[in-house]
């Protein structure tokens, strides 16, 4: 079940109150253009990608919501990003390359900006976006950042020195720009995409499952695991016979790092094993349990 949650606050964070709680789907964005005026995007389900998107707008700080969805369009968005009242872009996955929308009437309608580039995959979820001006925009997939100097209607790929894939870009103009990846990975614009920290290096390539802690676990343990490419995930753990004794992932996992927790009050005292299956790859860790 994906649910949507947002939150609001007004005293600087200290203390949170709930505007909307929905189980109709999952919350990926939200951008304010002032107190009061603000929209939301997400999707029901992020793996499948003919689900239909999710799009709110609010005019009163978010006490009431109207839905803006686009009923013709399926998949997930997960950014979203407002000049004014009446301009704004959202980003995510859709089939055909559908997967850039712009808005000049506040979202009571949206028309795609297409990257022309084959065929899309899940390397092609369009997942962050820099707007700058009207005319400059950047979009970055998990492998490439496309620049745009004429609203959309035309695009560019930009070079980068590393393979890492990216999560997330910021420009503080149409000069200056930085995005962030797996790993540690930090890229800067200023005219061309340079390296300013290869996160490349620090990432056991020997290993993409860490060891628990604590272990022995008492009856929680935490398993952190790595993925590099966009993939699915079984995470399963093992009791000496090699019977399946708890399944803690099987889903579909964008690259980064991630953590689940292992709760063992229902198990037995004792040695278990831990699995992981990603595509071909498979690896084990031993986990002890002690209650």
């Amino acid at each position: 079940m994906f649910t949507g949650t947002l939150l609001k606050t007004t005293d600087s964070g200290q203390t949170w109150g709930k505007m909307i709680d929905s189980t109709s789907g999952s919350f990926r964005a939200v951008h304010f253009i002032d107190e009061r005026e603000g929209w939301v995007v997400g999707g029901k389900s992020f793996f499948d990608n003919f689900e239909l998107n999710k799009i709110l707008h609010t005019t009163d700080g978010g006490n009431s919501w109207i839905n803006l969805s686009d009923q013709s369009r399926p998949g997930p968005l997960v950014d979203v990003y407002f000049l004014n009242g009446k301009c704004g872009w959202a980003s995510g996955y859709s089939p055909g390359g559908r997967g850039i929308l712009y808005t000049n009437n506040g979202g009571l309608t949206w028309t795609d900006r297409r990257i022309q580039r084959g065929d899309l995959a899940w390397s092609d979820y369009y997942r962050s976006m820099a707007i700058v001006d009207s005319n400059n925009i950047w979009v970055a997939t998990e492998d490439t950042i496309y620049q745009s100097s004429d609203g959309g209607n035309t695009w560019r790929a930009n070079n980068r020195e590393s393979n890492s894939y990216i999560g997330s870009i910021y420009f503080a103009d149409k000069n200056n720009g930085w995005a962030v990846g797996v790993g540690g990975s930090i890229w800067k614009y200023n005219g061309n995409i340079v390296s300013v920290q290869d996160g490349k290096s620090t990432i056991n390539k020997n290993s993409i499952l860490e060891n628990c802690f604590p272990n022995p676990a008492n009856p929680t343990t935490h398993i952190k695991y790595f993925v590099e490419k966009g993939s699915f995930v079984k995470l399963k753990v093992y009791n000496l016979l090699g019977q399946e004794v708890i399944t803690l992932v099987n889903e579909y996992k964008l690259p980064g790092y991630y953590e689940v927790v292992f709760e063992g009050s229902k198990l037995s005292s004792g040695v278990y094993y831990y699995s992981i299956i990603l595509d071909s790859y498979s690896e084990v860790k031993k986990l002890i349990l002690i209650k």
